[in-house]
């Protein structure tokens, strides 16, 4: 990977840029043009555009331009051209521009290169909350989660509130009880109860968290429920194996007219499969099929875990057997299903055929083998 010290390129007081403050026509057209491909993920476009902008006499990037390919090489993974679009950056002038800077720490968070990310905002003589966001961003996506919330707390010191997106990145990415409460409250704090996405979230989180009362309650106080707050609100039910509770919710849900998707009965499958009833799979599976999500691999996934749960091997094989798209999750859990029912041989022939599909096992994959080649009498793989 190619390194590059910021401290040494990057000026105390940047040069003024080399555009006037008015964009020419041309500028604002192909810069719109720029933002609409990059919104639809066309990054590739973008980058030719871009190029193209470069060589014509009548179009200069500006400040409007950067944020768009920043986000190009970073979405492509091009990590030099990044690179020479920072150096570009910083010869023009706009390195001190807030929006161009979160552009900048998301790319180098991208290549995991945390110093970076840090230089850049650090090298801002005022911060708002979008180069905060980014920043936090970063470490939070790192899974550095006591420097994330260090800098929050350095944040709010400064007199900057953090908005609902800011809240969102950390808690995707928290773990802990504690910090969850922390997030939960400044939720509150701020009004944010309102947003859907930061709800759904919080619900999720306090389902990974093992915390199905704390997440009923929350779910009763939404106003707006969509599919994915009775999904996460279902699955938390599931993670601790209520069954009772997850199968009201799902009759709440019809009752509301609410559809459920595969996401749903992925739910619903994954607490029959805890409860090891033949029969209430059968009829969990009557309505997966009903609904078209058999071939789902979420879904598919869930099924092969009840069968096998409940020692019914080969119709966990046909399920399996049926799904196009498999993961490695999918192929795990079809090992395993075999291991666990004594099916060893053929689940190390399963192994195999997963290995010639080109999906990498994980380390769960490789427990599950240990166990097939236990009941073998042999470890040699």
């Amino acid at each position: 990977m190619n390194t590059l010290k910021l401290t040494s390129i990057h000026p105390p007081r940047p040069p003024p840029p080399r555009v006037s403050a008015v964009a020419t026509a041309a500028t604002k057209s192909v810069n719109a043009t720029i933002t609409r491909f990059s919104g639809q993920s066309f990054h590739r476009e973008v980058l030719l555009i871009f190029t193209s902008m470069l060589k014509s006499p009548s179009t200069t990037p500006d400040a409007f331009t950067y944020p768009s390919v920043l986000k190009a090489c970073t979405s492509l993974s091009l990590f030099p051209l990044g690179l020479s679009l920072h150096q570009q950056i910083i010869i023009n002038g706009f390195s001190l521009d807030p929006y161009i800077s979160s552009s900048l720490i998301n790319f180098y968070a991208k290549f995991q290169n945390i110093d970076y990310a840090q230089k850049v905002f650090d090298m801002m003589p005022e911060s708002n909350i979008v180069p905060w966001t980014a920043i936090l961003w970063c470490y939070s996506h790192a899974g550095d989660m006591r420097k994330a919330f260090f800098l929050y707390n350095s944040m709010q010191h400064e007199g900057i509130s953090p908005s609902w997106v800011t809240i969102l990145n950390m808690l995707s990415r928290v773990s802990e009880s504690a910090q969850v409460d922390v997030l939960h409250a400044c939720i509150f704090k701020h009004g944010y109860m309102c947003e859907v996405n930061l709800m759904n979230c919080l619900l999720s989180v306090y389902a990974k968290c093992g915390r199905e009362k704390d997440a009923r309650e929350l779910f009763e106080l939404l106003n707006e429920k969509d599919i994915v707050s009775w999904n996460s609100l279902i699955n938390a039910y599931a993670v601790v194996g209520n069954l009772t509770e997850v199968l009201k919710l799902f009759s709440r849900m019809r009752v509301e007219n609410i559809e459920p998707d595969h996401q749903t009965f992925g739910s619903l499958a994954s607490a029959v499969a805890r409860e090891g009833s033949l029969e209430l799979g059968r009829i969990t599976h009557g309505q997966i099929l009903t609904s078209g999500f058999e071939l789902d691999k979420h879904v598919g996934t869930s099924l092969v875990a009840l069968y096998s749960r409940c020692r019914n091997v080969d119709d966990a094989l046909q399920i399996f057997e049926r799904a196009a798209d498999k993961d490695t999750v999918f192929w795990t859990t079809m090992i395993s299903g075999l291991a666990q029912n004594d099916c060893a041989d053929k689940a190390l022939r399963m192994f195999q055929k997963m290995l010639i599909s080109g999906v990498p096992p994980s380390a769960a994959t490789m427990a599950c083998l240990l166990a097939a080649c236990a009941q073998l009498g042999s470890i040699k793989l």
